[in-house]
């Protein structure tokens, strides 16, 4: 973006993860402006989003650390059915932003970000016909990327092996 980040004071930390609870004590406990960016990571639709409970999570971290009333019961039972348009804006408002989507799904959806070195990646996997037929049909922007096929081919190569090709 163009903005100096350090010069502005603004530390990038990777938790090479999603275990943000020491980070936002830490954060909370100093009373240091911070934000947490995670993903909805939307499941198969039989269980809840894992980005929904990771905030509220989050929630109960930061007011346990600034020593407020928890949630009840029945506010948690409320935020564990809300939509991802009812519940992304409250979290954004606590400091936590989450995309709706996975982060390798967003970045696929993201033509200036499905660059050659992505679909390099899930090429050079050895996929048989059908998914190399799809990554070709990806690359050459003739058909949309399809979340589930995507996921299925890192699944099948892991998470590790897609960030260090």
């Amino acid at each position: 973006m163009g903005q100096p980040l350090d010069e502005l004071g603004i530390t990038v930390c990777n938790v090479a993860g999603v275990n943000f609870s020491p980070y936002v004590k830490l954060a909370e406990s100093l009373s240091l402006p911070y934000a947490v960016i995670t993903d909805w990571d939307p499941l198969d639709g039989s269980k809840p989003p894992l980005g929904r409970k990771r905030t509220i999570n989050l929630w109960h971290d930061m007011v346990e650390v600034r020593r407020q009333p928890a949630m009840t019961p029945a506010q948690r039972a409320d935020w564990e059915t809300k939509s991802f348009a009812d519940f992304a804006p409250a979290a954004a408002n606590s400091g936590v932003f989450l995309n709706d989507r996975t982060f390798e799904v967003s970045i696929a959806n993201t033509p200036a970000l499905l660059n050659p070195l992505f679909l390099d990646i899930l090429d050079q996997q050895g996929f048989g016909s059908t998914r190399s037929g799809r990554i070709a049909a990806w690359r050459s922007s003739t058909a949309p990327v399809d979340p589930t096929q995507l996921l299925a081919m890192i699944a099948d190569i892991g998470k590790g092996r897609l960030g260090s090709g």
